[in-house]
């Protein structure tokens, strides 16, 4: 690639990523622009680029497609930009299932910190294990003691509400995946849990939902309550609700 071609790959990267992480129209005129620059590329680049062109377009199934062709070339880069755009995309349980994929095949410490919060979201106690583990395998010292104590943090987290909540590892992957799927439904993304234990049984799983908005979040909270009051639920010692976290939608958008 000459060095002028290699600059309008670079600035288009940048502005796609700038529609991306805004959720913005992209108008027709950058969608020309990118077209154009796209097709007088070749192999991973022009695979990643047109990933990011959906995707800018809102066309999600598109631009999945696009870069699964894109990682072919196992390119780690390319690899964590696809999960920062799946997990920023309100499709938890995809992006669950494709970051335990992709940290079998890339082994980055980046995917296995991240595979370990995902762990910990679904109460996974055997998962926070194995990826603590991995984390702490490639450090030492101060830094390895560091993250096998964040590991059992989590897991004494997990365990004391299992115990307080009467509920099995199983059950709060099965709760997890239900409160994502009324988020994602919703258009909204989840980035974490917060497990709450107390000896007075007010315990909680709050959910950390990325959106400010006070309608979509009551809408949120009235689905949420709906399904505790099922019977798979409803006699439990726990509740549950969606809360308000748009950190890290804002550092994406550059606030």
């Amino acid at each position: 690639m000459t060095p002028q071609a290699q600059r309008k790959s670079n600035v288009l990267h940048k502005t796609l990523w700038s529609y991306i992480n805004r959720k913005a129209m992209i108008e027709q005129e950058v969608v020309d622009t990118a077209e154009k620059i796209i097709a007088t590329l070749h192999g991973k680049e022009k695979s990643y680029l047109t990933a990011l062109l959906y995707a800018a377009k809102g066309d999600f199934d598109t631009s999945v497609q696009w870069f699964r062709d894109a990682l072919k070339y196992e390119d780690p880069t390319i690899a964590l930009n696809y999960l920062a755009y799946i997990g920023a995309s309100a499709h938890n349980y995809f992006h669950r299932m494709e970051l335990f994929r992709l940290e079998e095949q890339f082994c980055l410490p980046t995917m296995r910190r991240i595979a370990r919060n995902a762990a910990y979201c679904i109460g996974d106690i055997n998962l926070i294990r194995k990826y603590t583990l991995k984390l702490s395998a490639l450090c030492d010292g101060k830094e390895k003691q560091e993250l096998k104590d964040q590991g059992a943090h989590m897991i004494t987290q997990v365990e004391e509400f299992k115990k307080a909540t009467t509920l099995t590892s199983n059950q709060i992957q099965v709760l997890c995946d239900a409160a994502e799927d009324i988020a994602n439904n919703h258009g909204v993304n989840c980035i974490g849990v917060h497990y709450f234990v107390n000896d007075d049984l007010d315990n909680a799983f709050v959910v950390r939902a990325e959106t400010d908005d006070p309608e979509v979040l009551a809408e949120l909270n009235l689905e949420m309550l709906c399904l505790l009051s099922s019977e798979e639920y409803r006699s439990l010692p726990f509740t549950s609700w969606f809360r308000s976290d748009i950190e890290n939608m804002e550092q994406r958008n550059g606030c």
